[in-house]
């Protein structure tokens, strides 16, 4: 409605106008100007126009024919708002412009950062292929240093260290493993005599190869295995064992005395008779199953041996001097890292069992082990300081490790204790060998 009065009004002063030159030329014909003023237009303002609250119609009745005639056609006038949204757009085409130009090179810039290499990108390389050949390297040494399996014997003795087969039946016998010779060569100390080599179920017909040398060759025994007699068997006369083994009845079986003692005449059917009796009297009898047992190992009868220290064994599982002496008869037939596991968790058991030790030390010394076996040696010597057997394995692993004025000692207080009370090897040898360390 607004735009139609609008209309109307730019009509109504368009006509004046034309009326106005209509009648300015007219008047002044010449072109002389009309010097009077222009008559005053009258203005029609806001509060004299009629209220237009109803709808306007407009009849063509109410209009005076000439002025319907001489009144131009209508034209509507063209919105300014067109215009003026132009000239924004053309105001704002520039700065557009600009933002997007602005917009083409940051993203230019951005695309170029990401295609320019990370100068850190080699270090980040280079630490990630240290730390991969690191890793590598742990993997590597702790698939090394794992210890070996308990079921695989990683250190089998030499060939030339095997044990001499037994020559004479009617020598001592022996339950622990033999003891290797040394492989360094002592002067004066040769190989193994059959005389203290262990007993074994299948002995090993190969013997150590001679050595040269400038001495005369002195056969001196080797280490020497506990004898089970010495384990077994508790004299009166002997002390010590009563109070090592704290399961002995408070007195020795009459039986067994003489038993023992008929051993160590050589009167093995005497020793047999009388173990059996004392058996007969008291079947739950220590003393008198290992001394069967000894009897079986030194007549050969090795599996016969073994099932009389497994009834000993059923009497006290405990008992480390049987488990020793078991282990002992057994050790030629099992791999010595096994033995050496076995005997370790008895000790850690009972650790004051001297058998116990002496047997470990039998184990390390067949493996070379000089320096740990003189350990166990000692142990088994400082709790039984009165057995001719500890002594001399004792001093023949000093004399092993180049001990020679200890080694010397100990051969010494082993000869004094075998003439006094018996030993399991060979005191000529041990004689030969004292005399060439006091050289």
């Amino acid at each position: 409605m607004s735009l139609l009065l609008e209309a109307l009004k730019k009509a109504e002063r368009a006509k004046e106008e034309a009326q106005r030159r209509a009648r300015g030329e007219s008047a002044n014909p010449g072109g002389v100007a009309d010097a009077s003023p222009p008559e005053r237009k009258n203005v029609v303002t806001r509060d004299k126009l009629p209220k237009i609250t109803a709808p306007l119609e407009i009849a063509t009745e109410d209009l005076a024919p000439a002025a319907l005639s001489s009144r131009p056609p209508l034209e509507i006038a063209p919105d300014p708002e067109p215009a003026k949204a132009a000239s924004r757009q053309r105001g704002a085409t520039p700065s557009s412009q600009g933002e997007a130009a602005s917009r083409a090179s940051a993203r230019k810039v951005f695309e170029a950062k990401f295609r320019e290499p990370n100068p850190r990108m080699p270090f980040y390389v280079t630490l990630g292929v240290l730390g991969v050949f690191a890793l590598g390297t742990i993997v590597y040494f702790w698939y090394q240093l794992r210890p070996p399996s308990s079921l695989v014997n990683l250190n089998p003795p030499p060939q030339a260290e095997a044990r001499a087969p037994i020559a004479q039946p009617t020598q001592p016998a022996a339950l622990a493993t033999a003891s290797v010779a040394p492989s360094s060569g002592i002067p004066g100390l040769p190989a193994t005599s059959p005389k203290s080599a262990a007993p074994e179920p299948t002995p090993a017909p190969a013997a150590p190869a001679p050595r040269a040398s400038v001495e005369p060759q002195v056969e001196t025994p080797r280490l020497r295995p506990l004898e089970p007699r010495r384990i077994a068997q508790a004299l009166p006369a002997l002390p010590q064992t009563a109070a090592t083994v704290s399961r002995n009845p408070p007195q020795v079986h009459p039986k067994v005395a003489a038993g023992y003692a008929a051993y160590a005449a050589g009167d093995l059917t005497g020793a047999r008779s009388a173990y059996e009796e004392a058996l007969r009297d008291e079947p739950a009898n220590r003393d008198a199953l290992l001394g069967l047992a000894a009897l079986e190992v030194r007549s050969g009868r090795y599996e016969s041996a073994e099932a009389w220290y497994l009834r000993a064994l059923q009497i006290d599982p405990r008992d480390g001097d049987t488990q020793a002496a078991l282990i002992a008869l057994r050790s030629g037939r099992s791999d010595p890292l096994v033995t050496e596991s076995r005997v370790k968790s008895l000790i850690a058991g009972e650790p004051t069992a001297h058998a116990l030790h002496f047997t470990l030390g039998n184990q390390l010394a067949a493996q070379n082990r000089w320096a740990e076996a003189q350990q166990e040696y000692f142990k088994a010597y400082v709790a039984d300081s009165d057995n001719a057997d500890l002594a001399y394995n004792l001093a023949v692993s000093l004399d092993h490790l180049h001990q020679r004025r200890q080694a010397l000692e100990y051969y010494q207080r082993a000869i004094s204790l075998g003439e006094k009370r018996g030993a399991g090897f060979d005191l000529a040898s041990a004689r030969a060998r004292a005399a060439q360390l006091a050289l």
